[in-house]
């Protein structure tokens, strides 16, 4: 990419409403993807037996990956991306694009985290979304049949920080990529799974629904975690020892949540200040604890087009080289 890539974006409008239609609103555009779904008769008799649903949706999406390389010298992979209702005026202003690529122009000189230390982890974004996996899949409906999760029988008991919601949005008019309907043909609907870090409800499809004899309470998962009220440069600024946590390479967790990993692409912070970017450097905690040590949340967030996420920071993560 070059400039600030309008002649770029100029021609992928053109031909996104060439192949797409205008996708500006949910089911107005002619050429959308039709989404279909039917439930066969073979299904117990209920409110949704038989039932056929279908809906069109038209949207703009662009993604990108990219590293940096001078002479010998390169930087670790990076990648974001988004999805719309309207076209991208700017593609490097696409979810988080422009940001990344500054921060891989700043990591040629990369160095390693000075020591051995329990410090905050500032969560990206992008980073956030990819490690939300393994909170909601704890969440799941699959988790409570297989009696995996460790909030089995904790509806109403505080898991989380009361600065932190995770809500379940679906059917929200921001979200392009959203669904009005699930795998089944049962339609979706809006859900507060943690509320002021309060479990309120587990997230339970159509199947698990059937397995566990309970209600179905979600059956398309587009989460948002919602914004706090302190800009991304003041917890950075109140920060005394840790990392701008931008990306996560290591294995699922553990039953009891417990991870360990290599935080990539990642910034070291020292009173206050960003000092440095970091070598491979390693991660690792509890997401219970996490979740309940987490002292600011962005005013800043980033939508995603079917999720949408601030910056997080949490306390008590374990930060070494590796």
């Amino acid at each position: 990419m070059r400039g600030s890539g309008g002649g770029v974006s100029k021609k992928f409008i053109c031909a996104c409403r060439k192949t797409c239609g205008d996708p500006r609103r949910r089911g107005s555009s002619k050429n959308g993807a039709r989404r279909t779904c039917e439930l066969r008769p073979r299904l117990p008799a209920g409110p949704f037996a038989n039932l056929r649903q279908s809906e069109r949706r038209g949207k703009y999406g662009f993604g990108a990956g990219f590293c940096g390389k001078d002479g010998r010298r390169t930087t670790s992979a990076n990648y974001s991306g988004a999805a719309s209702f309207e076209p991208f005026e700017r593609l490097l202003g696409v979810g988080t694009v422009q940001r990344l690529i500054d921060e891989t122009l700043r990591s040629f000189e990369r160095k390693p985290v000075p020591g051995k230390f329990v410090g905050d982890v500032i969560i990206t974004p992008d980073c956030l979304r990819s490690l939300m996996g393994s909170i909601t899949n704890a969440l799941s409906g699959s988790a409570l049949f297989a009696g995996t999760t460790p909030y089995k029988g904790r509806k109403g008991e505080q898991i989380a920080s009361e600065k932190f919601s995770l809500l379940n949005r679906p059917r929200s008019p921001e979200f392009p990529g959203g669904a009005d309907f699930d795998g089944f043909g049962i339609p979706t609907k809006d859900l507060d799974v943690v509320k002021d870090g309060v479990l309120n409800e587990f997230l339970i499809g159509f199947f698990m629904a059937r397995k566990l004899g309970v209600p179905q309470t979600a059956g398309a998962w587009n989460f948002l975690v919602p914004p706090g009220d302190t800009p991304i440069d003041e917890i950075v600024a109140k920060t005394r020892r840790g990392v701008v946590f931008s990306r996560f390479s290591g294995g699922r967790p553990n039953s009891n949540l417990d991870f360990s990993g290599v935080a990539k692409n990642s910034f070291y912070v020292e009173d206050g200040e960003v000092k440095h970017a970091l070598g491979e450097t390693m991660v690792s905690g509890n997401f219970q604890a996490l979740l309940k040590q987490i002292h600011a949340v962005s005013r800043e967030c980033v939508n995603f087009g079917g999720s949408c996420y601030p910056y997080v920071a949490a306390s008590g993560v374990t930060i070494s080289s590796r």
